[in-house]
């Protein structure tokens, strides 16, 4: 089992992924955004599957003023226009 399919297991079981122990070397930027009303963009285009936005939001983490995407390995940020939470059942 691959990293991502290990993260993807752990959220199926509605645990969250260790996110504040991981400190990736690989950083930068992605072009990901939020908007105000909860809906998740890549490169302007809606994300519109439920399981990647399950996915992501997973690992949406806000350090140093700044909210990103953290893996073990990589470490990404995004922008946010809004506080990024919305309850989806």
């Amino acid at each position: 089992m691959n990293r991502l399919e290990s993260i993807a297991a752990q959220i199926d079981q509605r645990q969250q992924p260790p996110v504040h122990l991981w400190n990736p070397d690989h950083r930068g930027e992605i072009d990901m955004r939020i908007d105000s009303q909860g809906h998740w963009f890549h490169a302007g285009d809606p994300i519109l599957r439920d399981e990647l936005i399950r996915l992501f939001a997973s690992i949406l983490w806000y350090e140093n003023g700044q909210y990103c995407l953290k893996t073990p390995v990589e470490h990404w940020a995004i922008d946010v226009e809004d506080v990024p939470f919305l309850v989806h059942q």
